[in-house]
């Protein structure tokens, strides 16, 4: 089996040494590395010239854009193998990774080969956290497939683009969908809806190979990042539904529900007149936004603001936001 490998990187230079030999130590050897750079300096691939220059399987792609679906697609378009997957910078991946892919694929001859994650923090070892399994099977097929493309998220409790080995087939239609996603907060999810539209099966499996770095940075909690946040859901909410023939469910407007769950737990008073600007701009969609929250959040403080939406009491919210912020 042939494996490319895609890493996307962008001023990555603190991790991507650490990335790069967890992937190049796999039992079974990738057939090539690509690593997508958007640096706005020269340290990442300086670091990786210097450190693997003799890593023949490593080829490096330029992005014209900080960008990580368009990198990503980069990746795709450059890959020569029938197979692959995604590493981010910032992670490292078991020993067993793609040898554990390739025999579950062997095995069960499905599109989509998933394994179990977990994080890790800098500094403490992220094999701690492996796990091998061989229970737990899941094989997603014909009308289960079905099921899965109206519900991926409660389905398979993630949206990542990493932990899979993807048949690279199943990217390459309608990947001009995902390269033109102009977000970074949500494009894993623009991905998914792209990947389970075009996948026939997918096999789950809880063996833990795929280690995320638990750097603290949420977006979430970075009133700074909060407008951009914000405009990302509303940009992701545009791409997924350019997908052709996608079911158009409440779920896709999972990641807009959860922009404004947390744009409301901020104190920033930019932030709240952010949020009342995502309303008003996209006041139709609103009821099927939190559909889904009633569905998905349902405790109390969540539920609060589904019934402000449909008793119409959304303007005096407004008001008690506006009041807030003199």
């Amino acid at each position: 089996m042939k494996i490319s490998v895609i890493i996307p990187t962008h001023n990555s230079e603190a991790t991507i040494v650490e990335c790069v030999n967890s992937v190049i130590s796999q039992t079974l050897k990738p057939n090539e590395i690509i690593i997508v750079d958007s640096s706005d300096n020269k340290k990442t691939l300086e670091l990786v010239d210097k450190k693997f220059k003799d890593i023949s399987a490593i080829k490096i792609v330029k992005s014209s854009k900080a960008n990580t679906a368009f990198q990503c697609s980069l990746g795709i378009e450059n890959a020569t193998s029938d197979w692959v997957c995604f590493v981010d910078s910032d992670d490292v991946v078991s020993d067993k990774y793609l040898s554990k892919f390739c025999e579950l694929e062997t095995r069960f001859k499905t599109d989509v080969v998933m394994t179990g994650t977990s994080k890790f923090n800098s500094g403490s070892d992220p094999f701690q956290f492996y796990k091998e399994s061989s229970k737990n099977l899941l094989i997603l097929k014909n009308t289960k497939m079905i099921s899965l493309r109206k519900n991926i998220y409660s389905t398979l409790k993630t949206y990542s683009r990493c932990g899979k080995l993807i048949k690279r087939d199943c990217l390459i239609k309608n990947l001009d969908v995902y390269k033109k996603t102009n977000c970074n907060y949500w494009e894993d999810v623009v991905f998914s809806y792209l990947l389970f539209n075009n996948a026939a099966s997918v096999l789950v499996n809880k063996s833990v190979t795929y280690f995320y770095r638990n750097n603290g940075k949420s977006v979430s909690k970075s009133s700074r990042d909060a407008d951009k946040y914000i405009k990302d859901g509303v940009s992701y909410i545009d791409s997924v539904k350019n997908i052709p023939n996608i079911p158009i469910t409440n779920e896709m407007y999972f990641p807009a529900a959860l922009t404004i769950m947390d744009c409301l737990k901020t104190k920033s008073a930019g932030d709240y007149n952010v949020f009342k600007s995502f309303i008003l701009q996209n006041n139709e969609s609103i009821n099927e936004i939190f559909s889904f929250t009633k569905a998905s959040f349902f405790h109390k403080k969540n539920l609060i603001f589904y019934f402000l939406i449909k008793l119409h009491l959304l303007h005096p919210l407004y008001w008690v936001l506006s009041k807030r912020n003199k």
